[in-house]
């Protein structure tokens, strides 16, 4: 929502988060939607390929911020959760 805002009402600071213009966005969306897209199913919706998109580029624009986060919050889940959380052994060659 804050994305679609930006892109609308403030090109400047949608720019300084996404590290492209709105025009620029559009035009990479219009070229990959098609790829990225899927199709909603019973158990839930399809994620919109905007959606995709805009993760993706803050993710890249933000450098790896946002896997250090990622990787302590889960840390964080797993030894909290850890007796209810059972692990598949797992072969692997």
């Amino acid at each position: 929502m804050i994305m679609r805002e930006l892109h609308g009402n403030d090109p400047r600071e949608y720019r300084a988060v996404m590290r492209i213009t709105p025009q620029q966005f559009d035009f990479l969306l219009s070229l990959i939607a098609p790829k990225i897209q899927r199709t909603d199913t019973l158990m839930r919706e399809a994620i919109p390929a905007r959606v995709k998109l805009e993760v993706a580029l803050a993710y890249l624009a933000s450098g790896t911020t946002f896997r250090k986060i990622i990787v302590e919050v889960c840390d964080a889940i797993s030894e909290s959760l850890k007796e209810f959380i059972k692990y598949a052994a797992c072969e692997c060659s």
